[in-house]
């Protein structure tokens, strides 16, 4: 009887091959979750420089001059 015709082994291949793909959608998820983190992070920054650039007075009121 070879592994192929072995109806556990194909039972645990199916098993394994579900495993691998449910990481991978974690891993993934997770990735995704940390770029959209870093993204905002940075929008956030990225528009109180622009608003400083653009309204110089703000950029006064919030140094406290």
């Amino acid at each position: 009887m070879t592994l192929a015709s072995n109806s556990d082994f194909k039972k645990w291949v199916l098993q394994l091959k579900k495993d691998i793909r449910s990481a991978q959608v974690k891993a993934a998820i997770k990735v995704n979750t940390e770029l959209l983190r870093l993204f905002f992070h940075n929008r956030t920054k990225l528009m109180i420089k622009s608003v400083n650039l653009h309204c110089p007075k703000s950029r006064d009121k919030e140094s406290g001059f």
